[in-house]
């Protein structure tokens, strides 16, 4: 059965209004987008106005044609980068997960979450299963914390203004001071840890990946079980952690002598 355009929400009615630029020339009169979006010329001028303020559509002269705007161009170079991180990370997390034997994990930030972009996991019978990482808050999960301790000082404080310190477990960190103190620690060490934050029982540690720039685009994760992650083990495991990362932001163009970008970068 056919749905009226009555019948469906906002969201569809913009999304319609996009995907008709994908289409001929891309370049279209608001009269020609409400007639192949079946939307009344009021509701069409609605949202393309809204779309030309935050920059997804331009009109090329007052009363002209519309074509998608600049704005695009920075979801398509986003994407292309977090597959070019995918790609060139995998084969160090393999082998950073031969090294270490624990799961690994590349994560970026998703707002106030940490999210897995890709995962190896180690083969035990008592492990962390990749789904249990696939999002997690920023100040519960090692990845999380490195991400937030190289935001720049302005991003950094509308997450700050805007986000509650949720409590996962009795060791998650829900004091700004106590957290803003753990990230300072980690830019001077390299490392991020997580010491049982996002869940009993779990350790994370994380060094930063950086793109060319000396930008922190994503953070290199080992996740594992606290009876295996034992204090012995964890200076092997943070060095090994620090090699990887800095290995996959070497394949990125980065330069040591550069160093990661800090919060102080804007």
């Amino acid at each position: 059965m056919a749905v009226g355009w009555g019948n469906v929400n906002a969201i569809d009615k913009v999304f319609s209004i996009l995907e008709t630029f994908l289409g001929d020339t891309g370049e279209f009169k608001l009269s020609d987008i409400a007639k192949r979006t079946g939307l009344n010329i009021s509701t069409t001028h609605v949202i393309v106005s809204a779309l030309v303020d935050k920059g997804y559509l331009v009109q090329k002269e007052r009363r002209g044609k519309y074509l998608l705007g600049l704005k695009f161009l920075q979801f398509a170079d986003a994407v292309s980068r977090n597959r070019s991180i995918q790609s060139v990370a995998l084969p160090v997390m393999k082998k950073l997960l031969a090294d270490v034997d624990e799961n690994v994990v590349l994560m970026v930030r998703d707002g106030p979450d940490a999210v897995v972009a890709v995962g190896v996991e180690a083969d035990h019978l008592l492990t962390v299963s990749g789904k249990w990482q696939s999002r997690v808050p920023f100040h519960a999960a090692a990845g999380g914390k490195m991400l937030a301790a190289h935001l720049p000082p302005g991003q950094w404080e509308t997450m700050r203004s805007s986000t509650k310190l949720e409590r996962l477990t009795e060791n998650t960190i829900v004091d700004w001071n106590v957290l803003e103190e753990h990230l300072e620690k980690a830019r001077h060490d390299g490392v991020a840890l997580d010491d049982e934050e996002a869940g009993m029982g779990i350790r994370g540690v994380a060094a930063p990946v950086m793109d060319r720039t000396g930008a922190v685009v994503a953070s290199l994760d080992v996740v594992g079980v606290k009876m295996r992650m034992t204090d012995e083990r964890m200076h092997d495991i943070k060095l090994a952690v620090k090699t990887g990362a800095l290995e996959i932001s070497h394949s990125l163009g980065f330069n040591d002598s550069s160093g990661p970008k800090g919060p102080e970068s804007s």
